[in-house]
């Protein structure tokens, strides 16, 4: 299984759910993040379980990144703080750029393991 197989086909709609929940106070928000949450974590796990510790550079500044951005906006869902934050809409735009860095570097990587 290459490392890029981790990201499910449906990312990129609950990410737009997310967004939704900034601008529309979308019902499954919540539901939409975990599954982002989830699968940021697997990936990590899974990372961590074929990688030793500094073997691929720059790939821990960035899980270290999408971690701080999920634990920003999952307080916010949790506090019914998201709706119309403006906070909350340039870290989801700051969590689409770290999450494209991250698909290039497992990219990146399946092509060097060449699996």
């Amino acid at each position: 299984m290459e490392m890029s197989d981790l990201i499910p086909n449906g990312h990129e709609y609950c990410v737009s759910k997310i967004y939704e929940g900034i601008f529309g106070n979308y019902a499954l928000t919540k539901q939409c993040f975990d599954e982002v949450k989830r699968n940021c974590e697997i990936i990590k796990q899974e990372f961590d379980r074929r990688c030793p510790p500094g073997e691929f550079f720059g790939i821990d500044d960035v899980f270290r990144k999408i971690d701080y951005i999920l634990a920003r906006l999952e307080k916010w869902i949790e506090d019914d703080e998201l709706y119309e934050n403006k906070d909350a809409e340039i870290f989801m735009h700051s969590f689409r750029g770290c999450f494209q860095e991250l698909q290039e570097m497992l990219d990146e990587m399946d092509a060097d393991t060449g699996e």
